[in-house]
């Protein structure tokens, strides 16, 4: 029935929070790799003065046993420098593999496994920055979102002055809350990321905030506060409206389709269209493939939705639009969206007693892989007028009907 449009639309935003922690997981490498850089370049640094160092030995020294003495030493300082350069690297690199599933590669595996033993081992009060991360990475791998947490007042105890490693573990610990069902907890731990990182300009820390807020949304729709979750999605929509980053315009185009679902819950189906035209108007020329996804589901969001508020004639064109645009697509996402569009379309058909263009709409979707079922059409009511249909029930039994 309609209805299950708007089911599917509340399995979309489930979707979502998959779709997200793959986001994450780029986010965590690309962190990774600016982390990288910046060592090297701090570790080229420490040995050209370790060289210059040693070159004004050399001039000054007024034995070879000085020369050797101090060689020594400073090839004591080169080696711990590079010691510490190691464990940043290992540490950052586990938060990275972990974070991409590079862990199915058995020597990443390995190397990533003997990190994390390496930051378990040390006491608590002789860990590093670093060795807090690859703790509640491993803690995030594992699903122990206990052990997140405590990962994360751990990190706190220790006064950990990086903001971008605070606002990481603020997060993690919120995600952490979430997942051990205490929503409400989450909810206060994002607000308390929010307010301390809201105002800083840091581009790193505003997207920790956005991704804050989006996640709110998420969590405040689930406790069906939907009016709060609607205003975390607009605040998402303020802060990056003329954002041109492929990242913030992914979070400001789902946050747009989620306020669609919200307003769709709230029975604003006018508002909903509206929510659902932003994104298509405003992404609807993208060629990123996740921009797509959001237009795709947007264009069968409305679909359904004027079908819901009796708009037929709308709702069967805004079906063949989605079906015009993705039809062809390669992607997999994009071709559930038009098969979606397509048993909707049959639905409205069938509402007005047009038995032959359901059963084609139903034909057009067999014919892109997904099988009449039967058992779907019986418990969905918008064929209760065709169901009689002498034709419609010949169509039924051809696919399987006792």
């Amino acid at each position: 029935m309609i209805e299950l449009g708007v089911l599917f639309i509340l399995i979309v935003v489930a979707l979502g929070v998959v779709a997200y922690r793959q986001y994450l997981a780029v986010q965590a490498i690309e962190d990774a790799r600016r982390r990288l850089a910046l060592l090297l370049t701090a570790a080229t640094e420490a040995a050209e003065t370790a060289a210059a160092a040693a070159k004004s030995v050399a001039e000054q020294a007024q034995s070879i046993g000085d020369m050797l003495r101090q060689a020594e030493t400073d090839a004591a300082a080169v080696a711990s420098a590079r010691q510490a350069a190691t464990e940043h690297s290992a540490a950052m690199f586990a938060a990275a593999f972990a974070a991409s599933g590079a862990l199915q590669d058995e020597d990443a595996a390995g190397a990533i496994s003997r990190t994390f033993a390496k930051a378990g081992s040390r006491l608590a009060e002789q860990r590093t920055v670093h060795d807090r991360i690859a703790l509640v990475t491993e803690a995030n791998l594992q699903q122990d979102w206990q052990g997140m947490l405590a990962r994360y007042e751990e990190m706190v105890e220790a006064t950990v002055d990086d903001d971008a490693t605070i606002a990481l573990a603020m997060f993690e610990a919120a995600l952490a809350l979430s997942k051990l069902g205490r929503d409400a907890e989450a909810v206060g731990a994002y607000d308390r990321l929010i307010v301390r990182f809201c105002d800083r300009r840091s581009d790193a820390l505003q997207e920790q905030v956005t991704k804050a807020l989006f996640n709110k949304g998420i969590i405040l729709s689930a406790l069906n506060r939907i009016d709060e979750a609607i205003e975390a999605y607009d605040d998402v929509i303020r802060r990056h409206d003329d954002d041109g980053s492929d990242v913030m315009l992914e979070m400001v185009a789902r946050a747009l389709a989620n306020k669609g679902v919200g307003l769709d819950r709230m029975n604003r189906g006018e508002d909903a269209i509206a929510a659902y035209d932003e994104v298509i108007s405003r992404f609807g020329d993208s060629d990123l493939p996740a921009l797509q996804d959001k237009v795709a589901v947007a264009m069968t969001n409305k679909a359904a939705r004027l079908g819901a508020l009796g708009q037929s004639d709308e709702a069967i064109g805004a079906c063949d639009a989605v079906v015009t645009r993705f039809g062809d697509s390669g992607s997999a996402a994009l071709r559930d969206q038009v098969a979606k569009a397509l048993f909707n379309k049959a639905c409205m058909f069938a509402m007005a007693g047009q038995a032959g263009e359901a059963m084609a709409a139903l034909l057009a979707r067999e014919g892109r892989g997904v099988a009449v079922s039967c058992a779907e059409i019986a418990g969905d009511s918008d064929f209760d007028r065709i169901r009689d249909d002498a034709g419609f029930l010949r169509f039924l039994m051809a696919h399987g009907l006792d």
